[in-house]
């Protein structure tokens, strides 16, 4: 499974600002750095981008766009590192092909046999990050993989932009330690003065399959033991003040009650259960058939309720 690391923006500045992620390889000359992944987000808003360590050989076109320098990719070829590539012409468009091992194990390298001028590049999860601009036929490009993580905030981004003169705050160094794979970025305003603070921490991320498939392995298990009751396997409680939401997972529960907490409201709430349209109900109910399917309930009864699932 390939490493996830995730960079989270959260905008407190006054005023929206796209949040743009690209890479440097410090050990590789004559490249480009464009805006590799990015994220526009409105003063008190949030959002975030996160990435995968898998390689991608690329041949890109370049164009002048408003007077920005831009790469689009032409073709994008899953890689690993060690590997040598060559781009020939063929059915009248270049191409990328295998040629190979590449002379070092940290390294992608990519040959121009095409005849003609060539833009190779190298990319990571999906996307374009540095590129060699028209190298002629004859000549390759070295993509030496020690790849250096920067963000930067920009008035105006699109992806595949050269990153130069740019960037308005920053650039900063993504520095993870050890264990750590979350980066969250924050610009706020102190005084006169724009700032953008990076705090590192650990994210754990499971695709809901996987934790159903646990969920649903813990409960044989403790009804196996007889640790709890069925009916009551699994349930959880709570409180939701108005306007808040809860939602829940598949195949978890059976049942859904809720009722005031103290002071009675004159809304109602709304479940949405899987694919189906949400539904308002008044306060309180004492048991809405769940089914095992996924959902969440809204508050929107202008008190606080408290609710059960089981």
């Amino acid at each position: 499974m390939a490493d996830s690391y995730y960079v989270d923006f959260i905008n407190k500045s006054g005023r929206t600002w796209t949040m743009g992620v690209y890479q440097t390889l410090p050990d590789s000359l004559g490249l480009e750095s464009v805006s590799w992944l990015q994220t526009t987000v409105a003063d008190g808003g949030e959002s975030g981008v996160a990435w995968e360590i898998d390689y991608l050989a690329m041949l890109a076109n370049y164009r002048q766009l408003g007077g920005k320098g831009v790469y689009k990719a032409s073709q994008k070829k899953t890689t690993s590192l060690g590997k040598k590539w060559k781009i020939v012409y063929k059915e009248g468009v270049q191409q990328l092909v295998e040629d190979g091992a590449a002379d070092r194990p940290d390294q992608i390298y990519i040959f121009n046999d095409s005849g003609e001028t060539a833009t190779p590049g190298f990319g990571m999860s999906g996307q374009g990050s540095v590129f060699k601009r028209e190298i002629f036929s004859g000549t390759g490009a070295q993509f030496i993989v020690k790849p250096t993580y920067w963000v930067g905030l920009f008035n105006q981004l699109v992806l595949g932009e050269v990153i130069s003169s740019n960037v308005t705050v920053g650039p900063e160094k993504i520095q993870f330690g050890e264990g750590q794979n979350l980066a969250t970025v924050t610009a706020r305003v102190d005084g006169s003065t724009l700032k953008m603070d990076i705090k590192y921490g650990r994210l754990t991320a499971l695709s809901m399959d996987h934790v159903n498939a646990r969920i649903d392995a813990m409960s044989r298990q403790r009804r196996e033991h007889g640790e709890v009751d069925e009916d009551e396997d699994n349930a959880t409680s709570g409180t939701l003040r108005d306007g808040d939401s809860h939602p829940w997972a598949a195949r978890t529960y059976d049942h859904l009650s809720f009722d005031w907490v103290s002071t009675v409201g004159t809304g109602k709430c709304s479940v949405k259960l899987g694919d189906d349209a949400a539904t308002s109900y008044s306060v309180p109910q004492a048991d809405i058939a769940v089914n095992q399917k996924s959902g969440k309930l809204t508050n929107n009864s202008g008190k606080t309720i408290k609710y059960k699932l089981w």
